[in-house]
């Protein structure tokens, strides 16, 4: 099978439907509410957000891409830390 690389420049005006629709279905996951899920993951991974243990410290625009690409590893992380 041939494999193909697609590329497109983060435009945090459209993609950001696709983030905020991931972020929900991470939250859905784990019966958590878009707001507080969100709230979880800048403060895991946005370098503006004031948190001592963060994981990455990103730019608004790198968590947008990471959560969009990452979304099916994050969702099975957040389960598995629930428990589920």
């Amino acid at each position: 099978m041939n494999k193909i690389k697609v590329t497109e420049k983060l435009n945090t005006h459209t993609h950001g439907r696709d983030y905020h629709q991931k972020i929900g279905k991470i939250g859905l996951e784990i019966g958590m509410e878009y707001s507080y899920m969100n709230t979880i993951i800048r403060k895991l991974f946005d370098k503006n957000f004031k948190y001592s243990r963060k994981i990455l410290a990103l730019e608004p625009r790198a968590i947008y891409a990471f959560v969009i690409n990452n979304v099916d590893r994050l969702r099975h992380l957040v389960r598995e830390g629930y428990g589920l």
